[in-house]
């Protein structure tokens, strides 16, 4: 009976829901659950751990990625349109090869995979879609950076058993990747500009704009970036920002202002909170600040945490503490694969990532 009563609190404690009234309860209890879950994980590990030479791990470069991105989006067309024909099995085995190749994983050909494959195919062509049709102008470069997180998006909805679709919060929150990091990023853009994007995006995300409408719904046309009302030292920067503006719109289409949802908004927060946050690691002696090893790590697990935590709440709208933690563990494992996917380009920069110091030294 003690063991049956055991069981029940735990099963309560699974469904304990992650909310609050503030923000700043929020955000403390989250970074508390950040450590716990990840970096109190990482201190545990023995000093000794062997490298591993492990032939499944391949690098593309980005010629590589842009080839890719191609293949998939000329896929999902014409398997669109020749699916139900005597062409199918050439099609099926087609998609096969290329998810195959993408994930690098050996040839299936596993019939339950496949309404996944094309699904996952379906859906890279919608936003890949969507991308170009609100942003003309947008590279394959930026949309390829922003699709990445919509794999693992779609993977959630799998893992939730909810249907595989692009919700406009998807779209929005991915689309916000490209354009917040070329700006936060950007050698071209003033630290004064930056400082001031911060305070009112920060703004917007949390508390969303002065006129907001729950009614209202954003069709998907770039906004008029007249009416924003900038500081002069964003004038300049306005397009940049009125995108990224709209892109919270998509944002609230799918899930309103309201006490019941306010977590999704306090998750995006926490984001853009981690991103300003890792500028610090692109601090130099010739600035006047040396970041410690000790502080790199911590930006490095709440950043990682921090993005998949937001997905989680774009995708069902609350979360319990259990997949918290679940989603900050996972983000700081997918934060070590970015950390070695960007350190070439990064260290150019002479930024400071601690994934891969730890790895290379």
């Amino acid at each position: 009976m003690d063991d049956i009563q055991i069981n029940n609190d735990n099963d309560n404690d699974n469904d304990i829901l992650f909310e609050f009234q503030s923000y700043e309860e929020f955000r403390r209890e989250r970074l508390k659950l950040n450590n716990e879950s990840t970096l109190k994980l990482w201190y545990s590990l023995p000093s000794n751990l062997t490298n591993i030479d492990n032939k499944l791990f391949r690098r593309q470069a980005l010629r590589q990625q842009r080839k890719r991105l191609r293949n998939f989006k000329f896929f999902a067309i014409y398997s669109s349109f020749l699916k139900k024909t005597f062409l199918k099995n050439k099609i099926r085995s087609k998609g096969f090869q290329l998810w195959n190749e993408a994930f690098n994983i050996p040839p299936l050909k596993d019939e339950s995979l496949y309404g996944i494959y094309q699904s996952l195919g379906d859906i890279t062509n919608q936003f890949l879609n969507k991308g170009q049709e609100y942003d003309p102008k947008i590279r394959y470069e930026e949309l390829f950076k922003a699709g990445r997180t919509v794999w693992f998006m779609i993977a959630f909805q799998i893992q939730m058993n909810l249907p595989l679709i692009l919700t406009d919060s998807i779209f929005g929150y991915n689309m916000l990747y490209p354009y917040t990091d070329d700006f936060i990023d950007s050698n071209q853009v003033p630290r004064e500009a930056k400082k001031e994007f911060t305070k009112i995006f920060h703004k917007r995300l949390l508390f969303g704009e002065s006129i907001y409408n729950p009614d209202a719904h954003f069709h998907g046309k770039q906004s008029d970036v007249n009416h924003l009302n900038l500081s002069p030292s964003l004038e300049a920067h306005a397009d940049r920002v009125g995108k990224i503006f709209d892109m919270t719109k998509f944002i609230e289409n799918d899930w309103k202002r309201n006490e019941k949802y306010q977590g999704v908004f306090m998750a995006l927060t926490t984001i853009h909170e981690s991103q300003m946050k890792s500028t610090l690691q692109h601090a130099t002696f010739e600035d006047g600040y040396q970041p410690t090893m000790t502080l790199i790590e911590q930006i490095s697990a709440e950043k990682g945490g921090a993005s998949l935590i937001a997905a989680g709440f774009l995708i069902e709208g609350r979360l319990t503490r259990v997949k918290m933690a679940y989603l900050e563990y996972m983000g700081f494992a997918f934060q070590l694969l970015d950390d070695l996917q960007v350190r070439c380009t990064k260290f150019k920069n002479r930024a400071k990532f601690f994934f891969s110091s730890f790895i290379y030294g």
